[in-house]
């Protein structure tokens, strides 16, 4: 609604909605110009066929080759015909308009099944010691040019790196591959070795945590929204708050009416909402309850605060040694820090290495670097605050 105030966008939305009814009318109306004309002449012919049977039915009647009994039964016998006719042509009108449905299901059940993977033995993943990403590509039905085009690198446990490049170059379809929610189109993906294809998806998927920006407001409890990261363990209330300190969440949570049994969705009495940087907070608690071998965090800090923002990218640093972590953000002031980083543009890997050897070698990486630092700098250039003299000066 403010958008709408705010650009006056009510004559142009009413335009466009009229423009939508008018096509929409002008369609519906050819339809129903064809459905009468068709209705009007089938019941004509109808019509005519029927007065014939009944003219003859008189004359034969009149002199007298037929007695009365047998014209009335021939009246009620054309009365019947045309009600079971009626009701076959009823009856097929709706097998050919569900027909329409069964063969848009039978069209979606074949190309659904292209996208299944292929099955073969799968085996339990042992603990992470190193993730190898080989000439993997992933192409998108409604694209011509790759997501991610045969980018090949190595991740070792207790690693932190970071994705970075400007949007669109393929950072979250990668790290969703890794992750396991993609498959690749091409190349492989290697779990300490062994491809993903070759592992238990489900328990793969238990020693990963994501965290992305797009969060889901679950109508539970805060406790519940948070428990859910890891439902095939205990919900002890003492991992949950820790789960919420690491990510800036416990303070917030503890000031709601109820704390951590708050229910956050105003649909139901005494609930409660959240803004977006708090419902984000509770989407990496939610990641770093999992405590996974393999955390991966896209964007996780788009809409937090300054404080809260560097309080979770402490704790994410607090991972290096212990847990492997892949970090996904344009503000690369918070990369800085990471084992290794990885330049992507228009889907291919273009540079790779740790944040000095970036910067110094003077390619993409150290361009935007540059780019977000000159931001920071310019508020050096600012004129100083105006000093007032003191009211009691003379």
């Amino acid at each position: 609604m403010a958008a709408l105030r705010s650009y006056g966008l009510r004559r142009f939305l009413l335009d466009q909605y009229d423009r939508v009814m008018a096509v929409e009318t002008d369609i519906e109306l050819a339809l129903a110009r064809r459905v009468t004309t068709t209705v009007t002449v089938g019941s004509v012919i109808g019509g005519v066929a029927t007065a014939v049977v009944y003219v003859l039915l008189g004359l034969l009647l009149i002199d007298g080759q037929i007695p009365l009994a047998a014209a009335a039964t021939c009246v009620i016998a054309v009365q019947a015909a045309q009600r079971s006719l009626a009701v076959v042509t009823f009856q097929m009108d709706r097998v050919y308009t569900e027909g329409q449905h069964f063969r848009d299901y039978t069209g979606f059940m074949t190309r659904a099944a292209t996208y299944l993977p292929e099955q073969a033995v799968v085996a339990a993943p042992d603990r992470l010691r190193v993730l190898t990403v080989e000439a993997v590509s992933l192409r998108y039905p409604d694209r011509d040019s790759p997501a991610v085009d045969r980018v090949t690198l190595t991740v070792e446990a207790g690693q932190t790196v970071a994705f970075v490049g400007e949007n669109g170059s393929g950072k979250s379809s990668l790290a969703a591959m890794i992750a396991a929610l993609r498959t690749p189109s091409d190349g492989v993906i290697r779990w300490n070795g062994r491809p993903l294809s070759e592992l238990d998806r489900d328990e793969l998927r238990g020693r990963i945590a994501v965290v992305t920006q797009e969060y889901h407001k679950w109508p539970f409890t805060a406790a519940t929204n948070i428990a859910i990261g890891d439902i095939d363990t205990e919900a002890r209330q003492d991992r949950i708050e820790a789960a919420a300190a690491r990510a800036v969440a416990d303070e917030m949570i503890r000031e709601l009416p109820h704390g951590y049994e708050t229910l956050l969705d105003r649909t139901f009495a005494k609930g409660q909402d959240l803004s977006g940087g708090q419902w984000q907070r509770i989407t990496a608690a939610r990641g770093f309850l999992r405590d996974a071998e393999l955390l991966v965090m896209d964007e996780p800090s788009s809409a937090l605060d300054p404080r809260a923002e560097d309080a979770l990218f402490q704790a994410i640093r607090d991972r290096r040694g212990r847990a492997t972590t892949i970090l996904i953000t344009h503000r690369l002031a918070n990369v800085r820090h990471a084992d290794r980083i990885f330049v992507l543009h228009h889907g291919r890997l273009i540079e790779q290495g740790t944040h000095d050897e970036l910067v110094a070698s003077g390619g993409r990486y150290a361009e935007l670097f540059t780019l977000q630092a000159a931001g920071y700098a310019d508020t050096d250039r600012l004129p100083a605050p105006r000093q007032h003299p003191h009211p009691a000066a003379g």
